[in-house]
C-alpha cells in the first residue's frame, strides 16, 4: 500500500509542472489563427458556437492499470522457534488519464483564450504535442 501512495504522489507532483508548461506553450497562440494551433494538436474533437465565438475542444480519456509489487511481513513461531518471512505479491492499481483543452476564437478564427482541465498524465499529451521537434 505504501508504494501505491508513493506512485500517486509522484503523479500528482508533476501536475504543477505540466500545467505550467501547457500554459506557457499555449500562450503564444493567443492572437494567432486557430489553424496554427491545429497544426500542432491535430483536428479538434469538437467545435461549437457561443456568444459569437467559436469554441474548439481537444480531449483525451484513457483508463489503464499499473501493477505494483506488494510485500507482506509474517512472523510467528514453529515449535517454539521464532521465524520471520516476507511474501512478495502484486496489486493492480487503476489509472485514469484525462484532459480537456478548450480554445475560444473570434469570428475570424483568431485565438482569444484557452483553458484546460484534467490530470498530469492526461494533459501531458497536449504539452508533448506542443514541443518543438
Amino acid at each position: 500500500m505504501d508504494k501505491r501512495i508513493a506512485v500517486l504522489a509522484l503523479m500528482l507532483a508533476g501536475c504543477v509542472s505540466v500545467s505550467e508548461k501547457l500554459t506557457a506553450d499555449l500562450r503564444p497562440f493567443i492572437g494567432s489563427d486557430i489553424k496554427k494551433l491545429s497544426a500542432w494538436l491535430g483536428y479538434p474533437d469538437s467545435k461549437r458556437e457561443m456568444f459569437g465565438d467559436t469554441i474548439y475542444t481537444w480531449s483525451t480519456d484513457h483508463r489503464s492499470t499499473m501493477t505494483l509489487p506488494t510485500f507482506t511481513q509474517t512472523t510467528g513461531d514453529i515449535g517454539g522457534t521464532p521465524f520471520s518471512a516476507t511474501t512478495q505479491g502484486t496489486e493492480d492499481v487503476p489509472l485514469h488519464f484525462f484532459c480537456t483543452l478548450t480554445v475560444a476564437t473570434d469570428e475570424k478564427g483568431i485565438v482569444k483564450n484557452f483553458s484546460f482541465k484534467g490530470n498530469n498524465a492526461g494533459c501531458a499529451k497536449f504539452a508533448k504535442a506542443l514541443e518543438p521537434n
